[in-house]
């Protein structure tokens, strides 16, 4: 189950974390949890699962959260670890939303400026 991870990190279809699981929920077809992850942790993972309707497995690993994060050589540990059906692509949101508003910024700012002078 590991070297699923490890894989799939490479690939670029790892996805570390429960708020990250929740929010892809509908791309994830593998959840790994840590031996130590909490109860409620799993429920609200199976929960969401339930209400996206989604195909994704849940599995317990054999070992606790410090230990994976030894395995797959990460700087921090996680309870949670999802496997994406596709690489996912991050930072990509409304690109075009970020630009207007640096722009309407920008435009304030000159207004502002010629203002003072």
């Amino acid at each position: 189950m590991i070297e699923d991870i490890k894989e799939a990190m490479k690939e670029k279809r790892a996805v570390p974390g429960i708020r990250e699981c929740i929010k892809n929920i509908g791309k994830i077809e593998k959840i790994f949890l840590s031996s130590d992850a909490r109860q409620e942790t799993e429920e609200r993972i199976k929960k969401a699962i339930i209400n996206a309707k989604s195909n994704a497995n849940c599995e317990r690993l054999g070992m606790g959260k410090e230990d994976i994060s030894k395995k797959l050589a990460l700087n921090f540990s996680c309870e949670v670890f999802s496997i994406c059906q596709k690489p996912l692509v991050r930072g990509q949101g409304d690109l075009k939303g970020r630009k207007d508003i640096k722009k309407e910024k920008t435009r304030a700012d000159k207004e502002k400026k010629q203002g003072e002078e």
